[in-house]
């Protein structure tokens, strides 16, 4: 037994961190940094929680992608729910896999928002995973009520004790108090986000790493 828990504690102290991809940021979009200011939204982004070599990620079921129509509703592949894949690289030009409903309309990593070490073995893991798949079922995806930064934030808290910052997921709250179809909105942003980029001459960009600091500010990685 002391050879199994030598093993346990090897296997955990995993470094985990969350991938903030932006959707639309305040900063980029004067007009709507302009009305969002006034609800303390900084942007509006998906999350995704990075633990060793993979990224989890919270996605919609295809009834719920139907349902949502417009860019978001594309690349229906799989059955939604809890998903992994092989984490992205902290790059500006960094993002979720096209299957992933919202990535149509992502535009880039904003950085990378490091959270701390969790203890949890593989298995344990599992376990947790298992609990919230009962929560956070293909079918309840909901962009204002549960989404992938509701999830992002309730398995970070089960693994390091903390949550998500409040400004990476304040644009749902305020889209609920005030009634908004969040869904709809984003589709259409989506489809701009597109046919801005079809007519946009290709660039390099620029080549950097970077992180997320606790204010939503961009922290060089060292």
């Amino acid at each position: 037994s002391d050879q199994m828990g030598a093993c346990a504690s090897l296997l955990g102290g995993q470094k985990v961190a969350v991938h903030v991809y932006t959707i639309v940021d305040a900063d980029a979009d004067p007009l709507f940094g302009l009305v969002a200011s006034l609800h303390g939204v900084t942007g509006v982004y998906l999350t995704t929680v990075k633990i060793g070599r993979l990224e989890y990620v919270y996605d919609a079921g295809p009834a719920k992608r139907a349902a949502a129509g417009g860019g978001l509703a594309t690349g229906a592949r799989t059955a939604g729910g809890i998903r992994s894949y092989k984490a992205r690289r902290v790059h500006a030009t960094s993002k979720p896999p096209m299957d992933v409903h919202g990535a149509e309309g992502v535009r880039g990593l904003k950085g990378e928002l490091p959270m701390g070490t969790t203890e949890a073995t593989p298995a344990q893991l599992r376990d947790i995973l298992e609990e919230l798949r009962k929560e956070f079922t293909p079918e309840a995806y909901d962009l204002q009520a549960r989404n992938p930064n509701h999830f992002a934030d309730a398995l970070c808290r089960r693994l390091v004790g903390k949550g998500l910052p409040v400004w990476a997921n304040n644009a749902a709250g305020v889209a609920a108090r005030m009634g908004l179809d969040l869904d709809a909105s984003l589709a259409d942003l989506a489809n701009a986000t597109r046919d801005a980029t079809s007519m946009r001459p290709a660039s390099g960009g620029a080549n950097h790493k970077q992180r997320v600091g606790n204010n939503g500010g961009r922290v060089r990685a060292g």
